[in-house]
């Protein structure tokens, strides 16, 4: 049914390096084509392209003419670059045969997997975007020699992480045509600091006046208004948080003040800012640091210093508006 040998040119060292039986393909007609010390030919019967080793390992099918019934290739092949172009006897859209390529390109990565800065608990995914032919295989490896996952998926999840899987996470992806190894990716695993996203609302009037700021659910008539605070403002524009619980879908805000005031008091649409929750004793200050989550781990920028007057307060990060989701810290000031 054929095989694939190898013979030294005095006629000694006559090896059989493969025998084709069967289905996966048999009857090779063509001569062998040699990249390096892979060979790669066809068979006529149960048609196939396939590749071996020149010691005879590795042999792979490249291609099942027979099983998608697209032809049968009996003669050779041309190699240009890293695709191999042939041709079949049949098959084709009038089954008078046909031109075919078939890459045998190695991966290239497209997407990188995200350095990040995740909190004690959380849930990690990291994702990268491969190009090349399957099937692929991913290894990842956690601070360069411990592999942690040998598979055919691309992303690597991680539930509950610890102090302790902080450092840096690389992956070799490996098809028949070589293997691509990513750039770390660091992961700094950190103790969470309290925070959850609360309503903001900016008002805006005359320096000085006392303004009112309801809220709604609903504006159906008559609307239920409810007091959320009241504002001094000290500049003529001004921020009031929304901390009531459970914040809804959706929610309305008016503000107005008594008199007959020089500035018509007006507000912004709201939007959402972390609250942080700051706690310590009486009189301690505390600087509040914050990260991006995604972006290199060591890049913490100071947001402020707080004395606290409380044993627990909230501060509101309103610099985070349109920015990438963040995490904090908080160190104490001597």
């Amino acid at each position: 049914m054929g095989t694939v040998f190898k013979i030294n040119t005095d006629g000694t060292g006559f090896t059989n390096l493969h025998n084709f039986i069967g289905a996966g393909g048999t009857q090779p007609q063509a001569g062998l084509i040699l990249s390096g010390n892979t060979l790669y030919g066809t068979t006529s019967l149960y048609g196939t392209v396939f590749m071996v080793k020149t010691n005879g390992t590795g042999f792979t099918i490249l291609h099942d003419f027979f099983a998608s019934e697209e032809g049968s290739p009996q003669a050779g092949l041309i190699l240009s670059g890293n695709t191999l172009y042939g041709t079949t006897l049949d098959g084709g859209s009038s089954d008078w045969g046909s031109v075919f390529s078939l890459s045998i390109t190695p991966p290239s990565i497209l997407i990188f997997p995200q350095t990040q800065t995740v909190e004690i608990g959380s849930a990690v995914d990291l994702t990268m975007g491969v190009a090349g032919d399957p099937v692929l295989t991913y290894e990842w490896f956690f601070n360069g020699t411990n592999c942690i996952s040998c598979s055919q998926n691309y992303s690597l999840e991680l539930t509950n992480v610890q102090c302790s899987q902080s450092g840096s996470y690389t992956v070799i992806v490996t098809n028949l045509f070589g293997s691509v190894t990513s750039a770390p990716a660091m992961l700094n695993v950190i103790t969470p600091v309290a925070h959850k996203p609360v309503p903001c609302v900016q008002v805006m009037g005359q320096t000085g006046s006392l303004l009112n700021v309801d809220y709604a659910n609903s504006l159906s008539p008559p609307a239920n208004w409810t007091t959320l605070g009241f504002v001094t403002l000290t500049s003529t524009s001004q921020y009031c948080f929304d901390v009531t619980l459970p914040i809804p879908t959706q929610r309305f805000y008016r503000v107005w003040q008594t008199g007959t005031p020089s500035a018509v008091p007006s507000l912004n649409p709201p939007v959402m800012v972390p609250a942080i929750t700051l706690t310590g004793n009486v009189g301690d200050s505390l600087e509040l640091d914050c990260i991006n989550q995604f972006g290199p781990t060591n890049a913490w920028v100071m947001l402020d210093t707080i004395t606290l007057t409380n044993t627990s307060q909230l501060y509101f990060d309103v610099s985070a508006v349109g920015q990438s989701p963040r995490l904090y810290r908080m160190v104490p000031v001597p």
